[in-house]
C-alpha cells in the first residue's frame, strides 16, 4: 500500500469526525441530548422553554348559542318602550327585562309564529305545540323570580297594534297595567303562513314575573 493510499483512509474517518463535531457545536443550547425516536414526545424543558411561545396554538373561543335567538330585536324593545311609557302614564314603575323570561316568551313566541299559526288562528294558544304552559317554560328557562302571567298577539304587522289590541282587553289591560310584576320578557318570531294577508306578521309574546322575597 502507497503513502498516498494510506493518507485517503485516515483521512476520511478524520472528515467524518469534524463534520460531526461541527454539526453538533452549531445546534442550540439544551439540544445536545440523544436523537430522539419518531414515536417519542420532547423534552418537558423544550416544551416549557423560551421556544415554546413560538410554537403555541390558540384555540378559537367556543359560545353556547343562544336556544331560541332573537328573531326582531327591535321589535321586543320597542314592545317594551310602549309598554312602559303606558304604565308610567298611569302612575306605575317601568318593567324591566330579564333574559330568561325574554327566553320563555322567544321560546312561544317561535312556536307560535311556526307551528301554530301555520294551522290557523284557532291554534294560536298559551298551551305549546310540545305540550308546555306558560309556567312551565318560565320554570326550564331558569328563571329564579316568580312568574306572573303571560299574554300573546298572534300577529300583528306594527309592534304598536298588538300593544294597543292588548289594552283595550280589559283582561289584558289589567295583567300589563298590573303594579305586582317587576320584570318583563318579550318575544316575536315571523307568521310563517300561506295566508297572504299574514305574511310579514309576528307573533308576540309578553311574560310577567317579579323578583322573589
Amino acid at each position: 500500500m502507497n503513502r498516498n493510499a494510506l493518507h485517503r483512509i485516515v483521512a476520511l474517518p478524520l472528515a467524518a469526525i469534524m463534520l460531526a463535531f461541527m454539526l453538533s457545536a452549531s445546534a442550540p443550547p439544551g439540544t445536545g441530548a440523544a436523537a430522539l425516536r419518531p414515536d417519542a414526545a420532547p423534552p418537558a424543558d423544550e416544551i416549557a422553554g423560551a421556544n415554546a411561545a413560538a410554537s403555541r396554538v390558540y384555540l378559537p373561543l367556543v359560545v353556547r348559542p343562544e336556544p331560541y335567538p332573537p328573531v326582531n330585536r327591535q321589535w321586543e324593545l320597542e314592545f317594551i318602550r310602549l309598554l312602559n311609557e303606558e304604565r308610567v302614564r298611569h302612575g306605575l314603575h317601568p318593567l324591566r327585562e330579564h333574559p330568561l323570561l325574554t327566553l320563555a316568551a322567544r321560546r312561544h313566541a317561535y312556536d307560535v309564529g311556526i307551528n301554530q299559526m301555520s294551522r290557523g288562528p284557532e291554534y294560536c294558544s298559551h298551551t305549546g305545540t310540545d305540550g308546555t304552559e306558560p309556567w312551565h317554560r318560565v320554570e326550564q328557562s331558569g328563571y329564579p323570580g316568580r312568574y306572573e302571567g303571560e299574554t300573546i298577539h298572534c300577529g300583528a304587522h306594527d309592534v304598536a297594534f298588538p300593544l294597543q289590541w292588548l289594552l283595550n282587553s280589559p283582561p289584558h289591560r289589567a295583567f300589563l297595567l298590573s303594579p305586582i310584576p317587576v320584570e318583563v320578557g318579550v318575544g316575536a318570531h315571523p307568521i310563517i303562513s300561506d295566508v297572504e294577508w299574514r305574511r310579514g306578521s309576528h307573533s308576540t309574546v309578553v311574560v310577567l314575573g317579579a323578583p322573589r322575597p
